[in-house]
């Protein structure tokens, strides 16, 4: 849920769907529907249990740290949805047991 302000008073935000999800869930049977609503509202409540609880054993109440928890955790939302790839990519030059050795890593991160 979301709050914002706005002319004076506070307007609470609906959930955001997009609307090609919305056209295949009016698709589905109505029985299937309730049950996917069901375990995503299930999930979405256990998801932001585990989040708080991560915030505050790890203690990060400062807004920058906060913005990076965030920022992390959209990475790993986005990873594990498959609408980002990474490949990482580091470049080493520099000798061992006397010969010298290049080694090349690239990083690169799609969708």
């Amino acid at each position: 849920m979301g709050l914002i302000e706005w002319e004076g008073h506070f307007q609470i935000l609906q959930k955001y769907y997009p609307k090609p999800l919305v056209q295949m869930m009016r698709e589905l049977p109505q029985q299937v529907r309730r049950r996917i609503v069901a375990t995503v509202q299930t999930l979405e409540q256990e998801y932001a249990y585990t989040l708080l609880d991560r915030i505050v054993n790890g203690m990060i109440y400062t807004l920058p740290g906060l913005a990076e928890f965030e920022g992390l955790e959209r990475a790993m939302i986005a990873l594990q949805a498959e609408k980002m790839s990474a490949i990482f990519t580091f470049r080493y030059q520099g000798w061992v047991e006397y010969m010298p050795y290049l080694s090349d890593l690239r990083i690169k991160i799609s969708r």
